[in-house]
Order: C-alpha cells, then structure tokens, then sequence
C-alpha cells in the first residue's frame, strides 16, 4: 500500500508527450505505429518509453499500460493558466500596431500568472485557458483591436479597438490594455469558480474568487474564502499568488473589522514569511510582505518595496498605487499621494475601477478641505456599499464640517443600522491612516458623532 501510494505522485512528473505516448501504449500500438501516428522516429519513441518506465517504476509495456489505465481513470490536475495570443501579418504595414502588440505581451509576461503561447490562428492549442487576439482593424491604419476569449468555447469576454497616435502613448496603452485582459480573466474565473467549485487548476479559480469578494468586502464570503485558501497552501502550484490572495482577505478583514488587528497582523505574518523563504523573488511575495509592514506601522518600508512593485508594471502595480497613495499621505507626502492616485486614474479604465479606489479619493479631498468632493465621492462608494465604515464616517465629518446637521445625523444612524455595536476602538483604524498632523482636524470633523459615545 505504501509503494503505491509513493508512485501516485510520480506520475504527474510525464510530460505532455509522455502521456500522448502512454496512451497509445495503453491502446495496444506497437513502437512502429506510435511512430506513424506522431510522426516522430523509432528512436524517439525508446527514449520516450525509457523515462516513462523509470518515472512510473515500471519494467515493460504490460505494466506501463496498467498505470495508464489508473492514470486515465484519475486525470492530473491542471496546473497552469494558459494563455494564447494570436498575432497575423497585418502588423507589416502598421509599425506601431506591432510595437504596441510586443509592449502588451512583454506586459502580461510580467504578471507571472499566465503560461504565454505564441501561436498563429490556425494553431491554436485545444487545451488553453485563454485566448487573446491581437489584429490590425481593416479600417484602421494605426490601431490594434484586441479580444479576449474563454479557450474551452471560445466566447468572448471582452474586446477593444484601440487607436495609437503616436509611438510615446505605447507604454501607457499596453499597461491599460494588459490590465483590461487580467481583470477580465479574474472575473470570468470568479463566475467559473462560482458555477464549478472543482475547476482547474483550482489555485486560479479559487483565488480569483476570493479575490474579487474581498474587493467588494463581502463579510458573507470571509471564513469560506479564507479556509479556501488555506487548503489551497497545500498545494505547492503557485502558492505565492494563493498567498497574495489570502493577503486580500485579511487586508479587507482589517479596514473592515472583521477581525481583530492583532489577531490579522499574525495571520498575515505567518504566510508572508513563508512566502518570502519559498519564492523573494516573486511579485506577490513581496507584496504579501510589504503588507505586512504597512500592518505593522512600518511605512517607510512598505513604501520601499511598493515603490519596487511600480517598476513590474503587473497587476500588483495597480493596487500599489492605491496603497502609496494611502502611504505617503501618513508620512505627510501629500503631493506624492496625489500623483499616486493621478496615475492610477491614467493607467485603469474607470469601467474596471474597483469600488474602494473611492476609499483614497475620497481620502486626498479630506485632506485638502474639499469636504464637498469628498463626500461627493463617498456617496458613490455608499451607493454600492452601505456598509462601508470609511464612507460613512467620511460623510459624518464633511456633512458636520458644511453645518449640515440632519444629514450628518441620517449617516450617523446609517452607520449604527449596519454597525450596531460599533465602539470607538472601531475608529481606530479610520484615525491611524490620517498623518499625526491631521489627527486634530479628523477630531474636529467628527466632534458632533464623538459626542455620541462622551454622553453614553
């Protein structure tokens, strides 16, 4: 029982070809007929058999087609998201269509995410994840049309025609349009997690979904997501991004009270320097670990290594900025801050703007006084999320701050609805993000709502 228990795992080490050659063991071909059926030598084949007999530590084709029989009855698990991007001939006659085709695929390669496979459109690999499309419009001379699709039907998820003047915008256009197909994919990838909680590779889906909740801070999914993960760590399939994702959930944990900070800082702790010991290397190790310095007060270090973060230009990039943004204002680099948010503003499209980019806003409009944009802004965020502590408590101040009093009473009873044993030990967070010079005035904001906890 043992010994069979110990080759289970080595049977997932065959490559693809091995399989394709086992198989055809498995069905009775002699070693001429595989050469026929796959066109390689006989040599070939020997050299083939040879590595799948010692991987499977077996002796001879009858045993070979035995553990073919197993193999096929408990299919491995698919591991990687792959991604095919199709390119033609058209880009000939539109050099910056082609430049900006390269500056996209150099862009995704970056998110060390997907398995990127170049390939044309009539080879097409029937097993990938994702196909992307990268063509000339017919009636476009300098712009590229992009289109993305779910490789097992080939549905499109999303797609774009995008004009290109000259050749400074290509940067900056292939950071939007890499952003766009990643932000696509998460989401499809959340509704195939959501409809088939057993897809593979399931580190993509699972991830994917908790990804996207926690964005939305939906508390309903909290302990799922996070046990998920959990599970997930088991698994050695890229553990950094299981990992980053799990960050998210604590990092939502914490803004949200869900759970305690220094109950979070521990958790966050244990994996981040787990993550670094096993892949320093990786994105989103560092990512994991520079949120973990954010957690633990230590700015300037977080601030480090989110800076490094900007120059990967990958998804991480993007939620960097936010969290610079959030940064530099505590250390009292305001027009930093600014630039930070201005950036992010360039870089992603609004339609893909994730809700609590409002949360930072909304934030620098505090800061600066502009109390009407800034509950402007936090009316947004509460149209989709009344829940959401930091704009409601944004609405508290600005509305007290203008003497407008029965709507700063209306948040006031709002927030106490959907938080009804919130504390002033709540607040903490919401102060600890203000720089140590704007703590008076946070206070004085909210001196009305304070009142409220002085009587009781």
């Amino acid at each position: 029982m043992w010994a069979r228990w110990q080759k289970h795992p080595k049977k997932t080490e065959l490559t693809d070809r091995q399989r394709e050659i086992l198989n055809l063991v498995r069905k009775g071909l002699t070693n001429a007929e595989i050469c026929y059926v796959l066109n390689i030598s006989a040599n070939t084949v020997k050299v083939h058999l040879a590595n799948i007999y010692r991987i499977l530590e077996v002796t001879n084709r009858t045993e070979a087609a035995t553990a073919a029989t197993e193999m096929a009855d408990t299919p491995p698990e698919k591991k990687d998201v792959t991604l095919a991007i199709t390119y033609s001939d058209s880009y000939r006659n539109s050099p910056l269509a082609h430049d900006l085709s390269h500056s996209v695929i150099a862009a995704l390669r970056s998110f060390e995410v997907f398995q990127i496979q170049l390939c044309t459109e009539d080879s097409i690999p029937s097993n990938v994840t994702y196909q992307v499309s990268l063509t000339t419009p017919q009636d476009e001379s300098q712009g590229l049309f992009v289109s993305l699709h779910l490789g097992s039907n080939n549905s499109l998820l999303w797609s774009c025609v995008q004009k290109i003047e000259s050749s400074d915008q290509i940067p900056l256009l292939s950071d939007q349009i890499a952003i766009q197909i990643y932000r696509n994919a998460i989401l499809s990838a959340t509704e195939v997690y959501t409809n088939n909680p057993n897809a593979t590779p399931k580190w993509w889906y699972a991830s994917s979904h908790t990804i996207v909740r926690m964005e939305n801070r939906n508390k309903e999914y909290l302990e799922k997501s996070e046990a998920t993960q959990q599970s997930l760590l088991e698994n050695p399939n890229h553990r950094d991004f299981v990992v980053c994702a799990l960050a998210c959930v604590y990092y939502a944990s914490l803004t949200e009270h869900w759970i305690g900070s220094e109950e979070c800082a521990i958790k966050l702790g244990k994996i981040a320097c787990q993550t670094m010991q096993e892949n320093p290397s990786s994105i989103y190790s560092q990512y994991t670990s520079a949120l973990y310095n954010m957690f633990l007060g230590k700015c300037n270090v977080a601030i480090a290594t989110f800076e490094d973060l900007l120059q990967t230009k990958s998804p991480i990039s993007i939620v960097c900025r936010r969290l610079l943004a959030q940064l530099y204002a505590i250390v009292g680099r305001t027009e930093e801050s600014r630039i930070q948010l201005e950036e992010y503003d360039q870089r992603v499209p609004k339609n893909i703007h994730q809700p609590f980019q409002y949360v930072a806003d909304a934030y620098l409009a505090f800061i600066k006084r502009d109390y009407d944009r800034c509950a402007t802004i936090s009316e947004q965020l509460l149209m989709f999320h009344p829940e959401a502590i930091f704009g409601r408590l944004f609405m508290i101040a600005c509305s007290y701050r203008v003497g407008k009093m029965d709507e700063h009473q209306t948040h006031v009873d709002a927030l106490f609805e959907h938080h009804p044993g919130f504390t002033l030990k709540d607040m903490s967070p919401f102060l600890d993000v203000f720089p140590p010079t704007e703590k008076d005035h946070v206070l004085d904001c909210l001196t009305a709502f304070l009142d409220i906890f002085r009587q009781e």
